[in-house]
């Protein structure tokens, strides 16, 4: 069986070999709605598939619509009241059933559709739920008719999940730009260096590293008790050197004293006198070039310039341009992190090679530029105190 439904009322259910003589009739409307059991929710007449129609053109001519079951229709206004009619002459036909009257278009235009009653004393039929197509029958106890969505409603849900779709975008855009301002901003600084009229001067192409000052302290700890180590040797062999050097310079004192006499009374011997003096006093300059060679060793080797070697263990690491300036990216926490900065000396060697080194405070503001100059320069206290923290 078929059932149909026009303007939210119940026409009837018809047998699928008796529709093509009914809609031959002319009187059920295109907007018409059908639905058969099994379906999952009524579909628009123009979509049904009909086998051909068995009727002679005659009896198609006369082909009504009857509806099985008749249905009080909830009065709301006179225009839309309307009662079933039988059709005498038609009646007597087999298979023709008279169609319920339509209503009136002005009404149809003015009133909203019903769906029908209920028929007392007969369990409720299945009825369209909010949200769905105006069709609807009475299919009996054991019987149910799903209904179409109307467009009104799709339309509805889909703007309510475009506005979600929206306040997500918003929402992940907003977190984005909290993490982009929440990103610390990059480490900057400029170094200037004493000049060689002791004007200050940017520090071009001096090395910026950005290193934990852990492992940093830990390097210098390793080479402090290298350069402990070396020193005690170079203490042993300036000693040695110092020795050798008195030595040296006596038996200068004693040739240049004999040669003195020789050129005073115009000995015979006086030349090789002076020669002698001449050999003493370079043996004597000899000794004391190697104390001062050792001297600046054991010197060198515990100034700050012994430990601002380029650490391997640098998180980042740039150089200034030729204004001095640098940048360094701040990817996470500032704590136990430090600057070390390297100037190697000019090519003049007007100036040493110099180091700075400067903790970064977790709640310091460090947009604000570095300045490093020869007023802050590295000193071995400073080395010495690191060295010691990391015992």
């Amino acid at each position: 069986m078929v059932h149909l439904s026009a303007n939210g009322e119940v026409i009837g259910q018809f047998d699928a070999k008796e529709l093509p003589a009914v809609l031959a009739g002319g009187r059920i409307p295109p907007e018409a709605y059908f639905w058969r059991e099994g379906m999952p929710e009524w579909r628009p007449l123009r979509e049904l598939v009909l086998p051909p129609s068995r009727l002679q053109p005659a009896a198609v001519a006369k082909a009504k619509i009857e509806p099985i079951r008749r249905f009080p229709v909830a009065a709301t206004k006179s225009s839309v009241e309307s009662k079933l009619k039988l059709d005498p002459a038609v009646a007597r036909e087999p298979n023709i059933r008279q169609p319920f009257s339509r209503r009136p278009e002005a009404a149809a235009v003015q009133e909203p559709a019903k769906e029908p009653a209920t028929p007392p004393g007969k369990e409720s039929a299945p009825r369209p739920s909010a949200g769905t197509s105006p069709a609807a029958t009475d299919l009996g106890p054991t019987e149910s008719a799903p209904l179409a969505r109307p467009p009104a409603k799709r339309r509805g849900r889909g703007l309510v999940m475009a506005a979600l779709l929206l306040l997500l975008l918003g929402a992940g855009g907003a977190a984005a730009w909290w993490l982009f301002l929440a990103e610390p901003p990059p480490l900057s600084g400029e170094v200037r260096v004493a000049g060689a009229e002791g004007e200050m001067i940017p520090a071009a192409g001096a090395a910026v590293f950005l290193v934990s000052q852990e492992e940093l302290a830990g390097r210098w700890r390793r080479q402090s008790e290298e350069i402990q180590s070396r020193a005690a040797e170079l203490d042993a062999l300036l000693e040695a050197a110092r020795a050798t050097h008195l030595e040296k310079s006596l038996v200068l004192e004693l040739a240049a004293d004999v040669s003195k006499v020789a050129d005073e009374y115009n000995m015979p011997d006086a030349a090789p006198l002076r020669a002698e003096r001449d050999s003493a006093q370079a043996a004597e300059a000899d000794a004391l070039a190697d104390v001062e060679r050792l001297t600046r060793e054991k010197d060198a080797a515990a100034s700050p310039a012994a430990f601002l070697g380029a650490p391997s263990e640098a998180i980042l690491q740039t150089v200034t341009d030729e204004t001095g300036a640098f940048r360094l990216p701040l990817s996470g926490p500032a704590e136990g992190l430090a600057i070390l900065v390297v100037a190697e000396p000019a090519a003049d060697n007007s100036s040493p090679i110099r180091g700075w080194l400067a903790p970064l405070d977790p709640a310091r503001d460090h947009a604000v530029p570095l300045r490093f100059s020869p007023d802050n320069a590295l000193d071995a206290e400073q080395i010495e105190q690191m060295a010691d923290a990391a015992m």
